[in-house]
């Protein structure tokens, strides 16, 4: 017996001190992935570009039948391959951004103007938007204008770029978004529409927080006045044209903004997550 027990005892022992030395493992595998989530937060911040492409999507209920969808796509604009017009929040005067310029404007400029060298070699897209609005400028806030998407078609498969008037300059105070921001939506989706009556294949479209940029606005608001705006504008519209209508969320307080607005506006379906086999299924199968 006494044999037993001390074996017994050695036992019990060995499992305790195993149990301790798991659990001080486990603890200091937990300290360095707490340190290293809060260095990446710290690193990141709300305002730092979200590192990965992903699509999200709500269904529009809509009484006239036909599927409408509206949703979110993440992170850098120049990765987005499965979108066939891009809006570009520009100024009333349509002075496109310098390329250089860190804005949706000036990237759509450079990336459009068939880059190369650090330059662009056919500035296209702001030659077609001046000779567009032509002299009658400044133009309204909230007109929208179609040119080409340039070099855009070949490396991200733009059809079109229409162009919304969302901010406006004012002295000793820059840009800033203009008042009724919420009618570039009804004219871009218009727009868009006439472009697909017209025959261009074209049928979804990529929203930034228009004004939300240069525009100094704040996230949250733009977000849920644009969302409701296009909700109204896709639950009504009765002639075919554009069926999925995504908002860029560049940076962590713009998704948040999104998706507070998803919550907040009525007749939509839940928000999910798209796999990549269904976005490329939707782009594949527009509206007849």
């Amino acid at each position: 017996m006494p044999a037993n027990l001390d074996s017994v005892v050695a036992t019990v022992g060995i499992l305790i001190a195993s149990l301790v030395l798991v659990a001080a493992i486990a603890l200091v595998l937990w300290q360095r992935r707490f340190a290293s989530s809060r260095k990446s937060a710290q690193t990141t911040g709300p305002t730092a570009p979200i590192p990965r492409t992903e699509v999200w999507a709500a269904s529009v209920l809509r009484p006239r039948g036909g599927e409408r969808w509206v949703g979110i796509i993440t992170g850098d604009m120049m990765k987005v391959q499965n979108v066939d017009i891009w809006i570009n929040p520009e100024n009333t005067k349509m002075e496109m951004a310098r390329p250089d310029e860190f804005s949706t404007s000036g990237m759509i400029r450079f990336f459009g103007g068939f880059p190369e060298a650090g330059d662009i070699t056919d500035d296209v897209i702001a030659r077609a938007l001046k000779d567009r609005v032509g002299d009658n400028v400044p133009v309204s806030a909230g007109s929208a204008f179609e040119t080409t998407s340039g070099a855009l078609e070949r490396s991200n498969n733009v059809r079109h770029i229409i162009h919304v008037a969302a901010v406006e300059g004012r002295p000793a105070a820059g840009f800033q978004q203009v008042d009724n921001v919420d009618q570039c939506i009804a004219n871009a989706l218009s727009l868009a529409d006439d472009l697909v009556a017209n025959g261009s294949e074209a049928r979804s479209v990529l929203f930034p927080l228009l004004g939300a940029g240069v525009g100094r606005a704040a996230p949250e608001p733009t977000a849920y006045l644009l969302l409701q705006a296009t909700v109204d504008y896709l639950e009504d519209a009765e002639k075919p044209g554009v069926d999925r209508v995504y908002f860029l969320a560049y940076n962590a307080r713009e998704y948040e903004a999104l998706l507070s607005a998803f919550q907040r506006v009525d007749k939509l379906g839940p928000l999910r997550k798209m796999s990549r086999r269904e976005v490329r299924q939707a782009t594949r199968n527009p509206l007849p």
